[in-house]
């Protein structure tokens, strides 16, 4: 269930963005224009999206609001980013869907420090030169190929030889 509700969160998004003339704050005739220039298919899939809308409990609804507002404030670009992230998640296969929302959900249970210096990782490696990003990819493929009992051995090896500087 509650898979379904963030994949409809994620369609309302969409539907959200890809409507914005329909908002309350739109010139009504603009969106009756908007609507008329739609595709049969593309009426029948916003009229689908907005049912599937109105069946989430309120508070889904209220969240789906809240980020629909904060969408909005983003810039051109920032918005352009969500939306060809959006495409390629929903692209992605159920069990790629799956992995994404775990590691999302692992994410949000890390404390703020934690998540802090792990974003300034990823800074400092999307800075780095490309042949320097590729090294780092094959060492990180390397040690996930590794067995759970080779990284901890590994690990305790450098917090020893760490210790004994």
């Amino acid at each position: 269930m509650r898979r379904k509700i963030s994949v409809i969160i994620l369609a309302g998004m969409f539907l959200a963005v890809s409507v914005t003339a329909f908002c309350a704050d739109a010139d009504e005739h603009s969106a009756k224009a908007q609507w008329q220039i739609l595709a049969p298919s593309e009426k029948e899939y916003l009229r689908e999206q907005y049912r599937e809308y109105k069946a989430l409990p309120e508070g889904s609804q209220e969240v789906l609001k809240k980020n629909y507002q904060i969408f909005k404030s983003l810039s051109k670009d920032e918005q352009e980013r969500l939306k060809e992230n959006f495409t390629r998640y929903q692209s992605l296969s159920t069990e790629q869907q799956e992995k994404v929302q775990a590691k999302f959900q692992r994410w949000q249970k890390l404390p703020p420090a934690r998540k802090r210096i792990m974003r300034q990782k990823y800074m400092k490696f999307q800075q780095m030169p490309a042949h320097q990003r590729q090294k780092m990819m094959k060492r990180y493929k390397k040690w996930q190929e590794r067995s759970p009992a080779e990284r901890n051995a590994i690990i305790e090896h450098k917090q020893k030889y760490m210790h004994q500087r």
